[in-house]
């Protein structure tokens, strides 16, 4: 989701010793803590510590979580007045504001997190579960709400179904075949970026955009979406066709 947009190396070792991976190899296979890849080319950060959950970081992250339902409500508003047939504007930037805040959230914790030693087990399990459903609520509001520009209904489905498929796929795989991990790719990246940018263009609604409609960074959008999705499957299971091939040949 908006983590794969600043991507971060999260790896650590149960042991609490400090983790030095190179990202373009993967994890050892004695890292059990690995949550996402990067693309820097070495990253090496202190292991978090699972009693210390109360941090900046992690509060900046519950404030983005705080702030979906703030902004859906916003956003209904909105369509509630577009409606009544008034022209007034003052919800509609009230979600854009509320949206951005939220958005930029994201940066700033994976930024704290980084470069204050506040990786946490907590926040690596709120960090994407916040992005995701941001931008859930950010699509779906947007097609639902009535405001004068709306996401096609395949859109959110799409995405829906991505999500779905990306999170409760790997979790049935690795509890069927094993460790699977879920190594970021520049397809998934681009994917977010093209849903903040859709999602942005339809807010914003501003004169220099009009010439190009909403549905122009949506279709890009959703190509790049089902295509992450794609990948992102495709290597599960071919990481799950090389474990049992190796579990079979050590058998044998």
């Amino acid at each position: 989701m908006l983590s794969e947009v600043f991507p971060i190396q999260r790896a650590w070792y149960k042991t609490g010793d400090p983790v030095c991976i190179p990202s373009n190899h993967g994890a050892p296979s004695k890292a059990p803590w690995l949550l996402a890849d990067a693309l820097l080319p070495f990253s090496c950060f202190p292991a978090p510590s699972p009693l210390h959950f109360v941090n900046l970081a992690n509060l900046i992250t519950l404030l983005r979580l705080a702030l979906i339902p703030v902004f859906v409500g916003c956003a209904i508003r909105h369509g509630q007045i577009v409606a009544s047939g008034s022209a007034d504007q003052t919800w509609r930037w009230i979600s854009v504001v509320v949206f951005g805040v939220a958005a930029l959230s994201d940066a700033l914790d994976g930024f704290i997190a980084r470069h204050f030693n506040q990786c946490t087990v907590l926040g690596s399990k709120l960090d994407p579960l916040a992005d995701m459903l941001l931008l859930l609520s950010g699509i779906i509001t947007l097609s639902v709400a009535g405001w004068k520009n709306q996401f096609p209904s395949w859109f959110p489905v799409l995405v829906l179904t991505r999500d779905v498929l990306s999170t409760r796929g790997m979790m049935l795989i690795k509890i069927h075949s094993g460790s699977v991990i879920i190594r970021p790719h520049w397809t998934g990246k681009l994917a977010t970026v093209l849903q903040m940018t859709a999602i942005g263009w339809l807010m914003l609604d501003l004169p220099a955009l009009t010439p190009i409609p909403v549905l122009v960074p949506t279709i890009l959008a959703g190509i790049f979406v089902f295509w992450s999705g794609w990948m992102y499957l495709t290597d599960a299971f071919q990481q799950v066709s090389d474990n049992l091939h190796a579990k079979f040949s050590k058998e044998n």
